[in-house]
């Protein structure tokens, strides 16, 4: 892994890097959320291996900001240098998003529905920086034996014995079943936090015209432990 790129993107420095995707695979990839260290504001990655690569339009991605008191607000995106670059307004603690990538297709496979939701927690993890109902996924950092762990959700219920993949803030990148509750392990590294799952639904229809077979949610949360 180019764990020295990664963490460079997701702390908003900029680097240079060779995009290495196709619209094919790009089930394999993920949008991440990172604040900047100041907070004010973030950059949007969408990446596989640590590699990021904009091969979908800004226009597909929502982004929204919440401050402390619940408040949400639409966050406008400006794309530059492989990444796109969100201003936060003062206070914010949680920006969440969708992306409705489409129909996606990878060799002899069936057509999928694909979605990605990012979000990124801003302060110490309180396991309050929920989207409940509304989330059709989503992790949620809480507080635990001096460390944090990760639940996975789909509205507002636990996701068991779903696989997890974290990347510590030492850089070490491992997948992690969930328990009954939808709770990974607890991680007492201080510092960033990478993760991301899947859930797939067995439901088939259409979209923008073309047939699919099944729908993938694939959530992401950034996250900083103090």
């Amino acid at each position: 892994m180019r764990a020295g790129t990664w963490r460079k993107i997701l702390c908003g420095v900029a680097a240079s890097v060779v995009a290495t995707s196709t619209a094919a695979t790009a089930w394999a990839h993920f949008f991440f959320v990172a604040p900047a260290e100041d907070q004010r504001s973030a950059v949007v990655v969408f990446g596989e291996d640590t590699i990021p690569d904009l091969d979908v339009p800004a226009e597909k991605i929502t982004l929204t900001g919440r401050d402390a008191s619940g408040h949400e607000s639409p966050l406008s995106l400006t794309p530059s240098d492989k990444v796109l670059h969100v201003k936060l307004p003062t206070g914010t603690t949680l920006i969440h998003g969708r992306v409705d990538y489409g129909i996606v297709q990878r060799g002899e496979h069936d057509p999928f529905l694909l979605y990605y939701h990012p979000k990124a927690t801003l302060g110490a993890p309180t396991g309050q920086a929920t989207l409940g109902d509304d989330a059709i996924v989503e992790l949620v950092a809480t507080p635990a034996d001096g460390g944090v762990r990760f639940r996975f959700l789909s509205k507002g219920q636990p996701l068991a014995d779903a696989s997890v993949t974290v990347i510590e803030p030492n850089y070490k990148e491992a997948k992690y079943a969930t328990n009954a509750e939808g709770y990974t392990r607890v991680f007492a590294d201080k510092g960033r936090y990478t993760v991301w799952a899947g859930h797939t639904l067995d439901e088939a229809g259409e979209f923008d015209g073309k047939p699919y077979k099944q729908i993938k949610h694939y959530a992401t949360l950034v996250v900083d432990a103090p």
